[in-house]
Parts: structure tokens; sequence; C-alpha cells
């Protein structure tokens, strides 16, 4: 079964949460003789200092994505590659003895465009075996067909094999990153407001400046209005 998807809990940017994170954490420094008195320690505004340096750190999903894509062209690359070295196979068969001979239907190659991936790897890893008897074939020999052209084969198979899976590594890789960096960010933000709450609780009888240092900026809703974000909101 698929994991679910992990999706964003607030509509702040990375940056944007980045700041506003060591802004709290800043604010609960200079407050944290009063802040004590809800729980909140030096060890563990340095934890938190440390896990927004973690974030930070991370690759971001642009960079994932360069990687995924750079690799996904290279894999192109190479499937076209290996339909050339098929046809470069297949071609001589095909003048000698046509497009719909027996001789040419054992590669199992009709539709060669549109093979996929899998598809070409299947056939560069089946056609020595089937074209090596046309070697010695007066008919394809003269149409061109040599060892060269079989010798091909591997070589394209080899490097369409690894491209491929460089290709899915590196997208397992960008999916496995997205959901971590996701789930770094709705911990940081779950833990930013939870500083905020103990702050705005703190104060909110007792001194209503220091109370509006822990209410979080305005954030985007359903309805395209905003909100402030007092406490743990």
């Amino acid at each position: 079964m698929k994991d679910r998807e992990v999706t964003r809990q607030n509509a702040l940017s990375d940056a944007d949460l980045v700041a506003d994170c060591r802004q709290r954490v800043g604010q609960a420094r200079l407050d944290l003789t009063d802040l004590q008195a809800e729980g909140v320690t030096a060890a563990d505004l340095d934890g938190f200092d440390t896990a927004i340096t973690e974030f930070e750190k991370m690759p971001s999903d642009e960079v994932l994505e360069y990687t995924r894509v750079a690799l996904r062209e290279t894999r192109d690359a190479a499937h076209e590659a290996g339909r050339i070295a098929l046809r470069d196979v297949l071609n001589p068969v095909r003048r000698a003895y046509g497009d719909t001979s027996p001789q040419l239907k054992r590669f199992g190659a009709a539709r060669l465009a549109d093979a996929s991936v899998p598809d070409v790897l299947g056939l560069l890893a089946d056609a020595p075996t089937t074209a090596t008897p046309y070697l010695t074939d007066p008919k394809t020999v003269q149409e061109g067909f040599n060892q060269a052209r079989l010798a091909a084969l591997p070589t394209a198979h080899d490097a369409l094999r690894q491209a491929q899976k460089n290709f899915l590594d590196a997208d397992q890789t960008r999916e496995e990153g997205t959901r971590a960096r996701t789930q770094a960010y709705n911990a940081l933000d779950t833990r930013c407001a939870n500083l905020c709450a103990r702050g705005h609780d703190h104060y909110q009888a007792r001194n209503a400046t220091k109370a509006s240092a822990y209410v979080r900026d305005p954030a985007p809703v359903a309805d395209g209005t905003s909100e402030s974000k007092p406490a743990g909101a």
C-alpha cells in the first residue's frame, strides 16, 4: 500500500518558517526566566535551534527535482540509443527478408518505436542470441550485417540499465526527500506554535506587549483572507 501523502500544515515558505522559528526562539531566550514557569528550558531552545539548522541543510524540492529531471534526460537518451542499436541489427534482416518475414518477426520488435524502457532492455538482452545466425547468412551479410552491429547490443543494454537505475533511484530519493522535508517542516511549525502558545499564555494577563510578541504573523485561510495565529493556533 502506498504511503499516505504528507501535506504542509502552514502556508509559510520554508525561508519564512525558518525566520519565524528563529525569531520565536530568540524572543524566548530573552524571556527564559519567565517562561520557565511554562516548562520552557534552555535545552528546549537549543534543541529547537538545532532542528531549524537541520531543516535548512535538507535538500530542497527544487534541487531534488532538478537531479531527477537531469537523470531522466540521460535515461531517455540511453533509451533512444538502445532503439538505434536494435534498428542497426534489424534493418539488414528487414532488407534481406522483408517487413513481414519470420526472420524479422522472431526478434519481437515490430513496435520498436513505442517500446518502453523495460521492453527495450528485454529486446537488447535477447537480440544477440536471435541475431547471431545472421552473421553467416549470405543475404543479411550482403545487406551489411556484421559483428560490430551485434557487439553494440550489450553495451547499449548496460548503459540503458544503469541509466534507468539511476533515474529510478533519483525518483525515489526525491519522493522520500520531499516527504522528509514536509515532515520536518510540520514538526518545526508545531514546535513554533507550541512555544508561542506558552509565551502568549504566560503574558496574556500580565503584559500585553510581551504577549503580542508570541502572536504569529497572519497566514492565508481557505476563503483567501487572513487571520492572526495567536498562541498555538
